[in-house]
């Protein structure tokens, strides 16, 4: 049986095969090894280590999962194990180390870290340049890594990228000692780090080059396993960003939301604009989340006591909503990842899901491939969810 769960949900529990195992000497040029033993004898130690920031889901979170007719035992064993797979989220301290930018693999003096191979895949195949400069060895700061492959999508960036930045700040460590390593930032990322209101320092990464630290700091966020494990943290971390903005919630107004991919290219409903049709004749609200700001998302969503949507991105912003909301979240079935039902668990959300039938015939890969839902089952559904929950 071939699994549904997407390339980009795999954690780093399995090395990526696409990714060699090279030494350092062999991803690096004989300058950087230079300069890394020259830090190996200034060091006293070559150990990395680790602080524990997250004690992962340490409390029962009180949050009700209800699976449709449409979601099988089996289906529901294999994908929606909420809270089963809860961990430890730890920050380490990597002595000794290259950072190659245009893959993100990190080098130390025993090869590549297991964890820098999240979302590394065909473009990491081809050999490590063995020429690429040096841009400079950043032995001096305490530096820490902000970013992983996948952060130009937004659910890597806000829920995997932006956590391991604030987790940075747990560790006891001064603002304005620590130098926080990002690539370029788009309007929305830059704002999501000003909301933290704790990052001072933070420096370019220049996908060209490759970097020495005589030490660098990672998190596990960055690895991918908060993909299935509740993280509290994420919560405390919006509760942060939300705190920062000069708005209240609003009563009455959009409180039952529907996040639309009609925008997208991927994974298409096609039959989307008739349900769209339908849940507007309800009351329900409409939310296209292209081209708004990221203070407009957060304001829908702290303000949305039920959020309906296909899976997709854009609902990762549920992290705003309330504790004691509702996620309903609508799958096709040749592609069903459980990151919103574990990020709802994290915060206190409520999670209904269905699954729906993917259109036959379609060779496509699985963004690509088209599906369509039952409109009037979806609707049924709704009702039950606002009887249940009183909404």
């Amino acid at each position: 049986m071939t699994t549904a769960r997407p390339p980009e949900a795999a954690t780093t529990a399995k090395i990526n095969d696409s990714v060699p195992e090279l030494s350092l000497e062999e991803a690096a040029n004989s300058q950087i090894v230079s300069y890394m033993n020259d830090f190996k004898r200034d060091q006293k130690s070559n150990k990395m280590m680790s602080y524990r920031i997250d004690e992962g889901d340490g409390r029962k979170i009180d949050a009700h999962v209800d699976f449709g007719n449409t979601v099988s035992e089996p289906v529901a064993g294999q994908y929606f194990s909420f809270g089963k797979n809860s961990v430890a989220f730890s920050n380490h301290i990597i002595p000794n180390c290259l950072l190659d930018a245009p893959t993100l693999l990190i080098f130390s003096t025993h090869g590549v870290l297991p964890a820098s191979r999240y979302l590394a895949y065909e473009d990491t195949k081809a050999p490590l340049a063995t020429n690429r400069p040096v841009a400079r060895a950043l032995h001096r700061t305490k530096s820490a890594l902000g970013f992983n492959r996948g952060y130009r999508n937004y659910y890597h960036w806000m829920l995997q990228c932006l956590p391991a930045i604030y987790s940075y700040f747990q560790e006891c460590v001064p603002a304005e000692e620590l130098v926080i390593l990002v690539p370029h930032l788009n309007r929305v990322q830059q704002r999501s780090i000003d909301l933290l209101s704790c990052v001072k320092k933070d420096n370019f990464i220049d996908p060209k080059f490759q970097y020495v630290f005589g030490e660098l700091r990672y998190s596990d966020f960055l690895s991918g396993v908060s993909s299935y494990c509740p993280s509290p943290l994420i919560k405390t971390m919006a509760r942060q960003m939300m705190s920062t903005i000069d708005t209240q919630p609003r009563r009455g107004q959009g409180e039952v939301i529907y996040v639309s991919r009609v925008d997208t290219k991927n994974r298409i409903m096609v039959n989307e604009k008739d349900l769209i049709a339908k849940l507007t004749e309800s009351g329900i609200d409409i939310v296209t989340l292209d081209g708004l700001d990221l203070d407009q998302q957060i304001d829908i969503f702290r303000n949305a006591k039920l959020v309906i949507g296909p899976h997709g991105a854009g609902l990762t912003n549920i992290i705003f909503s309330p504790e004691g909301s509702i996620l309903y979240e609508l799958f096709p079935r040749h592609y069903i990842n459980s990151c919103y039902g574990e990020v709802a668990f994290s915060c206190g959300i409520h999670y209904w899901v269905d699954i729906f039938e993917t259109l036959a015939g379609s060779d496509a890969g699985h963004h690509q491939r088209e599906w369509t839902v039952d409109i009037g089952y979806v609707v049924a559904r709704i009702d039950e969810i606002r009887q249940y929950h009183d909404i």
